[in-house]
């Protein structure tokens, strides 16, 4: 037995004082698969960049940590306002065959999206790769004036 089956058996008496150990048994079991899913989802933490985004005045300055990752690995791209980074972390054959006592660096594929501020021009980024860190530019443009208008709702009778 795993250690979890005596606080299950537990559980299982204080909702179902009457019933079996035969009509726990199912209960034990859906835990354990629980608990195993959970262990299985550590495992494949979601990594992705952490990111800044900073106002530097004439421009927006988004910073992504990519430390590990060969800039050729790297996707960027944006559309309709959201800039998507990308990419693959990828293990060396070297490093795939060595028994760990721990690991923690995350390896393989993520994304990740951010919605950019209005005022800027998409078309004219600039992005930099140096020392794992990837920083795009985008120019400001000048504010838009405001071509909202209170539209007047006529009542009929």
């Amino acid at each position: 037995m795993n250690k979890l089956i005596l606080p299950v058996i537990a559980l299982a008496c204080m909702l179902a004082p009457n019933a079996s150990f035969a009509q726990v048994e199912p209960m034990h079991e859906m835990v354990d698969t629980i608990f195993n899913t959970m262990k299985k989802m550590e495992a494949k933490e979601f990594f992705g960049p952490k990111m800044d985004i900073m106002d530097l005045g004439e421009k927006i300055e988004v910073k992504a940590e990519l430390s590990g990752i060969d800039e050729k690995d790297i996707n960027l791209s944006v559309e309709d306002g959201v800039l998507t980074i990308s990419g693959e972390r990828k293990l060396t054959v070297a490093e795939d065959e060595q028994d760990y006592y721990m690991r923690e660096i995350s390896v393989g594929s993520f994304s990740r999206s951010i919605t950019l501020p209005k005022n800027i021009d998409e078309s004219k980024a600039e992005a930099i790769f140096k020392n794992g860190m990837l920083t795009i530019y985008f120019p400001k443009v000048k504010a838009r004036e405001d071509n909202s208008r209170k539209i007047p709702i006529k009542v009929e009778n």
